[in-house]
């Protein structure tokens, strides 16, 4: 996921890159974004592996959104 969007970034950062191509890429960092909590939220069986003690609830929630309701804040519910 972390390759795909440093990929994304070069892409991005390309002076050719028109409105459609941005568009495009924008939308495909909205996608990984979305896989990356859902592998952040990750379980063993009914238990959460990356909220420390806390296994009962999501370790990371999207806290705030966008008027399109995308992702604009993420945060950690688990144990410090």
């Amino acid at each position: 996921i972390l390759v795909k969007a440093q990929n994304l970034a070069r892409d991005a950062a390309n002076a050719a890159t028109g409105d459609e191509a941005y568009e495009a890429i924008a939308s495909t960092v909205d996608g990984l974004l979305s896989r990356m909590i859902d592998v952040a939220n990750s379980k063993f069986g009914n238990r959460q592996l990356f909220g420390g003690t806390v296994t009962d609830q999501a370790s990371f929630v999207v806290s705030a959104s966008n008027a399109n309701g995308n992702p604009t804040a993420i945060s950690y519910q688990g144990a410090d």
